[in-house]
């Protein structure tokens, strides 16, 4: 028998739970968005960043907001400005370079 390596078999159901309690481009609060998000012209990661990004919005008390609350982005240094970046002084990554291009290059 296969296992997880968690030891949990393969082929078991550790969760299940109504698609209506899980945020997608389908269970995004605004019915226009919605239907804009199920055309094909959006492939699903887009659709669901626009749905994140829509119920994420500040200015919206989303139904969604008690759980995304919960979610975080994670601490990068790359991100740091100059004064947080200077407390890595003396550090074994204080010698990193943070500051690279990650633009997209057209081919």
């Amino acid at each position: 028998m296969a296992l997880t390596p968690w030891g949990i078999p393969a082929d078991t159901t550790v969760v299940k739970m109504p698609k209506s309690h899980c945020l997608t481009a389908r269970t995004v609060n605004s019915p226009q968005l919605r239907e804009l998000l199920r055309s094909s012209q959006f492939d699903p990661v887009t659709a669901m960043t626009i749905a994140y990004m829509y119920e994420c919005r500040p200015d919206y008390n989303s139904p969604w907001s008690g759980y995304l609350g919960c979610l975080s982005l994670p601490d990068v240094p790359r991100l740091w400005v100059d004064e947080e970046k200077a407390w890595l002084k003396g550090t074994d990554i204080e010698d990193q370079t943070f500051d690279f291009d990650v633009s997209v290059q057209d081919s």
